[in-house]
C-alpha cells in the first residue's frame, strides 16, 4: 500500500515575489525576485504608492505581466506605467 505525500502548504512569506515596475534608485528595480517575503523597504514604498503593489506578483504571473508590459495593454503594463523614478524624503 502507498503511503500518500503530504503537500507541503507555501505561506506567503515562502512564495517568491517578482517586482515588474520602473526601477527606484536604491529600493527596488525591475525584475528584482524576493524569497521568503517581500522586504521591508519595498513594503514601505507600495504602501506610499498602490501602483507598486500591482508589480509585486507572484512568480507564477511573471509570463502575464511580461506579455501585458510588452503589448502595452492590461493590469501589469497599467501599474508599471505609474512606478519608478526618484523618490522625496
Amino acid at each position: 500500500m502507498a503511503t500518500k505525500k503530504k503537500i507541503k502548504e507555501v505561506t506567503p512569506e515562502q512564495k517568491t515575489f517578482v517586482y515588474v515596475g520602473k526601477s527606484y534608485p536604491n529600493l527596488v528595480t525591475h525584475g528584482e525576485m524576493f524569497t521568503n517575503g517581500v522586504p521591508e523597504r519595498v513594503k514601505q514604498l507600495s504602501d506610499n504608492n498602490p501602483s507598486v503593489a500591482v508589480v509585486i506578483i507572484p512568480i507564477e504571473e511573471l509570463p502575464q505581466a511580461i506579455k501585458d508590459i510588452n503589448r502595452k495593454k492590461g493590469k501589469y503594463y497599467a501599474a508599471y506605467m505609474r512606478t519608478g523614478g526618484k523618490i522625496n524624503v
